[in-house]
């Protein structure tokens, strides 16, 4: 994730005992990149999916050009 940009620490450094990382896949074949790792043991798997959006998330739209009334 370092290559990409991302240094801080978002990946967990402990998993239950048992499971492994089984798959890892970067995808960032849209303007946003998504990372997704998947942790197995015999029974059963978490998987983990980060995505970095490359354009601020939420709106704001100015209804007209004066300033806004406080009351």
């Amino acid at each position: 994730m370092e290559d990409y940009g991302i240094t801080n620490k978002v990946i967990p450094t402990y998993l239950p005992d048992g499971f492994e990382e089984s798959y890892s896949k970067i995808d960032n074949s849209t303007e946003n990149t998504a990372f997704v790792y998947m942790y197995s043991n015999e029974n059963s798997s978490i998987i983990l999916r980060y995505v970095v959006f490359s354009t601020e998330l939420g709106s704001s739209i100015q209804k007209d050009e004066a300033d806004p009334e406080i009351y």
